[in-house]
């Protein structure tokens, strides 16, 4: 069971390399909440389509608890004697991702989106209105006509991104006003085009 305590947080834990998987099935042995993004790659192998699942956000598992609540074990102690966890990131006292992060992932593992790593980004967030991402805000990036909408975790500046469609886009963030490289355009560029 997990805790259910309304003052639990997601939090980043930074884990040994290959070790993620270990890591997310002893924090749930030891009932925390976790979560461990993944996506699927297409390769051939012996003239077969297969899929492997690789990691999102390699070296990381998201977990759940009451940071200083005073509810025991459930406050992160345990999180960091774990087989395999570095740390809880933060320093000394752990950094909460905010929730919206975390959900806006949890979306975007559609594979319809076909999720996908990518650099992290900054730039003009937009909102999504529209489709299986309603709500989500990012950033989106345009190659070859084909729109990308970049979600990052800021904490430790990793994105991924998802494909979405033109009209899921809010119309007061105008399409035109992203360079096919991902970088907004400044006003004046937007002002001479």
């Amino acid at each position: 069971m997990y805790d259910t305590d309304v003052n639990s947080l997601w939090y980043a834990v930074q884990v040994k390399s290959k070790k993620e998987d270990a890591v997310a099935t002893l924090l749930n042995q030891k009932g925390y909440e976790h979560f461990l993004p993944t996506y699927s790659v297409e390769r051939r192998a012996e003239s077969k389509l297969k899929f492997e699942t690789k990691l999102l956000f390699p070296g990381y598992v998201f977990c759940r608890f009451g940071y200083g609540t005073g509810n025991g074990t459930r406050n992160g102690g345990s999180v960091v004697t774990t087989p395999g966890v570095i740390r809880i990131l933060g320093g000394t006292k752990p950094i909460p991702i905010p929730t919206e992060e975390i959900e806006a992932i949890q979306l975007a593992l559609n594979p319809r989106l076909k999720p996908e790593p990518c650099p992290y980004q900054t730039g003009q967030r937009v909102r999504i209105e529209a489709g299986p991402l309603r709500g989500v805000s990012g950033v989106v990036t345009s190659t070859n006509g084909k729109h990308r909408l970049v979600l990052s975790v800021e904490l430790f500046h990793r994105s991924m991104a998802v494909a979405v469609e033109t009209g899921w886009i809010s119309s007061t963030a105008a399409i035109t006003d992203v360079l096919d490289d991902g970088k907004p355009r400044s006003s004046q560029s937007r002002n001479e085009a």
